[in-house]
């Protein structure tokens, strides 16, 4: 197996530890029937909660006693979600995906194979978060928001990286299921470089992924 993979499991091993800890910090949203909202309308949406979240000194003050987590958030929670820059549509491909790893995809079955892409879709958003540490690691489970809804938008994979003029950027995982049935995920990219110079952070983060990225005008 190649170091990347290692490196990725090893990520995703660790964060699930956090996360075992932090068990009821994620805030599920209920499922929704379809409305033919579209995957960016529902991302603001999960922004919106994010921000709300972290703004909250009791609701952090509930799952951590760390001042620097405690602190992380509150800095996050006073920024201006209001202010949309460009928003960021990342798509990894099959192809990516046998470049980076040892595993021959057409050997897997379809099931296996869709879990092992939505796993490294997720854990591309996890990776960018652990280049901060464990504390950072923390922070983005404590901010976590899962949703779960209808829409015949969405074809593959997909994420969406929200980014503001004054405010952390947000990531959504869009996870395609059965029946048309989208599984969405929303934290915090907690990362300086990003915040400076979010496209040229992308640009060197995702080549290495073998991703597709595109820009949304807000």
């Amino acid at each position: 197996m190649k170091p990347f993979l290692k490196g990725i499991l090893a990520v995703c091993c660790s964060l699930a530890v956090i996360s075992a800890l932090l068990a009821g910090c994620r805030k599920p949203v209920q499922q929704e029937s379809t409305d033919e909202k579209s995957l960016y309308d529902h991302g603001l949406e999960m922004v919106s909660l994010l921000a709300e979240m972290a703004a909250s000194e009791e609701y952090v003050d509930s799952f951590s006693s760390s001042d620097s987590i405690k602190s992380l958030l509150q800095k996050t929670g006073s920024g201006n979600f209001a202010g949309l820059d460009w928003v960021y549509r990342v798509k990894v491909s099959d192809a990516a995906l046998m470049r980076q790893t040892d595993i021959v995809l057409d050997n897997l079955s379809p099931s296996l194979r869709d879990n092992l892409k939505s796993r490294l879709n997720a854990a591309v958003v996890t990776q960018i978060n652990a280049m901060g540490g464990a504390e950072v690691l923390a922070a983005a489970s404590i901010c976590t928001v899962k949703k779960t809804f209808v829409s015949t938008e969405l074809d593959e994979d997909i994420i969406y990286i929200y980014t503001f003029h004054h405010a952390d950027p947000v990531a959504v995982t869009l996870t395609k299921g059965e029946n048309n049935t989208v599984s969405a995920t929303g934290s915090f990219l907690f990362n300086d470089r990003f915040r400076e110079d979010p496209e040229s952070f992308l640009t060197d983060m995702f080549t290495l992924y073998g991703v597709r990225i595109e820009m949304i005008a807000p």
